[in-house]
Order: structure tokens, then C-alpha cells, then sequence
């Protein structure tokens, strides 16, 4: 049997968890299936698969948790600054390493999870497919068995296997640019409305247009797309379009410290917040509470998935 490893990290979850009674180990799971209701799990058990970080070294041998140990390395840096962040301020300082921690982190986060792994593998596969059925086509490979040749003159094409792990490559050079682009963002942190809290998803970073940019196609690095990224129960970021001049933004990013304010959200946005978090799950919505309200907002956006566009 193999390791039980998370696409969204137990640290993380711990945010949303429910409060006094259940300690940080439990959560309200929403699945995304009407008629299914909201359960209690442990965080152990949610946003986790066997072997996800699994992959082969050149030998064809198996290393179930080389790239797990580096992402950890990630959460290490990124989440204790997550949790140190005091709400009662109005502004939050980080230095250069802490803003590039986050950057990286949230990134990451964006680019790990199977709403963005599965359609890279699949652009794999049709890759590996295309090519070798016109390489095929052209002469390129050495005489087929008579069997297998017969099916090639009878129209057949050739499949290809893309084995889970052929993926992780591209998902780290994904979080990459997604860093750049959120370094060079406009951050502010939000807390919800009084009385409400945040929810999270097994989708957890949600990338969407604002209403200016309607029509213009991007996707999640694109510089007029919007980040929304919930951090805790009790905060979450938005990172925009900043519209000063870009020069020299990228080069002196890290450089000094940032002063990022903190902001209360109206009932409207903390709504619209979760309204987000809700689009974008792939199956699951995370709570530190149960609604029936909540469970039907969950049920009514059956069907819907943050993901990426690989044609």
C-alpha cells in the first residue's frame, strides 16, 4: 500500500477546521453532488490521493516521496507565515523571503492540485499521440508486425499511456510563472464579514477576470487576472491587476518590505468570496461549520471545476 499524500496540505486545512470542540483534526466536508449531505472528516483523510507525488527515476524505479519531502520544504516557509498574520491589524508586513515564500507557495498550490494535473496529462497524451501517428504515417518508424500493420492500413491510430507522474515536471514549472506573476500583483488581505468565516475547496486558489477584462482570454499568470486565495476561516487574499507602472517591479520585488492591508469585507464580498471558492471545487467544499443554506449553494453549482484549457 502506498503513502496517503496531500494535493492540499493538512497544515493548510488546519485553517478551516472546526473550532473549541473538534480541535484542529476535523472538517465539514460539501460535496459537490445534490443529494450527498455534509459529513465531519479528518483532515488526514480530504484532498489526498495514494502516490500523488510519486514518479520514476531513470531506471524505472519508483520514489514515492522525493518531491513530497521538497513540497513540504515549501509548506514549511510558506505556512507559518500564514498563521502568524494578526487580523487585528489594518496592515501586514513581509519582508522579501516572506512575500517570495507566499508567492511560491500560492502558486503551487494552484498548479498541484487534479483540476490542473489531469488536463496536463492529457495534453500529453494527445502530444505523444499526434506525433507518433504522423511519424507513423510518414514512414518514420521501422516495419511493423504484419498484425499490427494491417490495423495501421485499416485506419487504426496509435493510443498512448501517460503514466501519472509525467505530469509533476510540468506542475513545477507552472508554480514557477505563476510565482512571477503573483509577486508583481497588487495583495490585500480580507476578513470576512462579522459573524461569517472563509470556506476553502479541494481547488483552494481561484484565478477569475474582473468585469473591466471581460472577453480578453487568460489564464491564472495572465497580469489582469485575479487571484482569490482563502488563507484561513478568518482571512483571504486577493491579488490584482496593479496598475502602476510595471518598470522595475519585477527586478525590485523581493527587495524591501511590503505593506499589505488588511480589509473587512462586506456581507456582499465575503458572499461573492465563497460564491468563488464554490465554482472552482473539483468535488469538495471545506467549512469550519454546517448550513443548510451553505450545502444548497454547494449543490446548485454541481458540475462546475476550475481548470485549465489545454487545445
Amino acid at each position: 500500500m502506498g503513502a496517503n499524500q496531500h494535493f492540499v496540505p493538512k497544515g493548510y486545512l488546519k485553517g478551516f477546521t472546526i473550532p473549541y470542540q473538534y480541535s484542529d483534526k476535523f472538517i465539514w466536508v460539501y460535496k459537490k453532488k445534490s443529494g450527498i449531505n455534509p459529513e465531519k472528516r479528518s483532515i488526514k483523510k480530504v484532498s489526498s490521493q495514494e502516490n500523488y507525488y510519486a514518479q520514476e527515476d531513470e531506471h524505472g524505479n519508483v520514489e514515492p516521496d522525493k518531491l513530497e519531502n521538497a513540497i513540504s520544504q515549501v509548506e514549511n516557509l510558506a505556512l507559518p507565515i500564514i498563521q502568524r498574520i494578526n487580523t487585528c491589524e489594518n496592515i501586514v508586513i513581509l519582508n522579501g523571503d516572506e512575500f517570495g515564500h507566499l508567492a511560491y507557495f500560492i502558486g503551487l498550490s494552484l498548479a498541484r492540485v487534479p483540476s490542473f494535473r489531469n488536463p496536463i496529462s492529457e495534453m500529453l497524451k494527445k502530444v505523444v499521440e499526434t506525433t507518433a501517428n504522423n511519424m507513423l504515417n510518414r514512414g518514420e518508424f521501422s516495419e511493423p508486425p504484419p498484425k499490427l500493420k494491417e490495423y495501421f492500413e485499416a485506419g487504426g491510430r496509435l493510443k498512448a499511456e501517460i503514466k501519472p507522474w509525467a505530469s509533476l515536471e510540468p506542475m513545477l514549472q507552472i508554480s514557477d510563472v505563476l510565482a512571477q506573476s503573483i509577486i508583481k500583483k497588487k495583495w490585500t488581505f480580507f476578513t470576512p464579514y462579522k459573524g461569517q468565516t472563509f470556506i476553502t475547496s479541494d481547488n483552494p486558489v481561484i484565478f477569475y477576470q474582473d468585469n473591466r477584462f471581460r472577453g480578453v482570454p487568460m489564464g491564472p499568470a495572465h497580469p489582469m487576472a485575479t487571484i482569490l486565495y482563502p488563507m484561513r476561516r478568518d482571512l483571504a487574499l486577493m491579488c490584482s491587476l496593479d496598475e502602476r507602472e510595471h518598470e522595475g517591479i519585477e527586478a525590485g520585488a523581493l527587495e524591501n518590505e511590503k505593506h499589505i492591508n488588511i480589509k473587512c469585507s462586506s456581507k456582499n464580498e465575503t458572499l461573492f468570496f465563497k460564491e468563488r471558492v464554490i465554482l472552482a471545487a473539483r468535488e469538495n467544499v471545506y467549512a469550519d461549520y454546517f448550513s443548510h443554506p451553505l450545502k444548497k449553494l454547494v449543490w446548485s453549482r454541481e458540475g462546475t471545476e476550475q481548470t485549465i484549457l489545454t487545445e
